[in-house]
């Protein structure tokens, strides 16, 4: 799998994280084939490792997974910058707070192209990021709806 098809998260919430039992049977998965050849002991360890791991408050983990919805599109977003998060309060909408935020942003990122993810539903949010060139490529991980996220980029302009 080449590394434009591969999506890594930080993982820092428990609730985030992966269950002891998926770390091994992913590590069993992966180290009974050679040149390894291990039984599933020791996945079994780390598994245990991993579950006394998240009784502490300062773990966090990485997650690779293989970006499979965005198919074609997926180099599309790598050496991009991402737009994490971009709210604004109830009590200020309609005052054009949230655009001016993007557009200062993204007026000190000029020479980068962005993306993000959110809704795939028709929001005040994605017409903002449409309004300012961003564009729909493809669907991601699942928004807080259980529906596919929307990938949204937002390339340099030459």
């Amino acid at each position: 799998m080449a590394e434009s098809e591969v999506e890594h998260t930080v993982l820092k919430s428990v609730g985030e994280m992966p269950l002891p039992e998926e770390v091994r049977d992913l590590y069993a998965a992966d180290s009974t084939e050679p040149p390894l050849f291990e039984t599933r002991q020791p996945a079994q360890v780390f598994a245990d490792l991993f579950a006394t791991a998240l009784e502490r408050s300062d773990v966090l983990a990485v997650s690779a997974r293989q970006k499979a919805r965005l198919g074609e599109y997926a180099p599309a977003i790598d050496m991009t910058l991402a737009l994490l998060l971009l709210a604004r309060a109830p009590s200020v909408q309609r005052r054009g707070l949230g655009w001016r935020t993007l557009a200062e942003w993204l007026d000190a990122v000029e020479h980068e192209s962005v993306w993000l993810q959110m809704t795939d539903l028709d929001t005040p949010a994605q017409r903002l990021y449409c309004s300012v060139d961003s564009k729909a490529i493809g669907h991601g991980l699942e928004a807080p709806n259980s529906a596919p996220s929307l990938v949204m980029l937002r390339l340099v302009k030459a």
